[in-house]
């Protein structure tokens, strides 16, 4: 499930985040749709919004995981 235009809106008119982005809110609100389409994610479920937080923690704190070789 995606995230729906009126959820996508709220998050891109939420104050401060355009301008944290250093984007215009329009732009904001494209890449956060292609966001969710793309990983076929929702950004407005709170459990698809911790999956994506835990992903993007993982990446921080291995950086290089994706050249490291896989266990056996």
């Amino acid at each position: 499930m995606t995230a729906t235009p009126v959820g996508i809106w709220v998050i891109a008119m939420t104050p401060g985040i355009p301008r944290a982005t250093v984007c215009h809110p329009n732009t904001l609100r494209h890449r956060l749709r292609r966001i969710s389409v793309e990983l076929s994610r929702s950004l407005t479920d709170p459990a698809d919004i911790a999956d994506l937080g835990a992903a993007l923690r993982a990446l921080r704190a291995f950086p290089n995981a994706d050249r490291m070789p896989v266990p056996r």
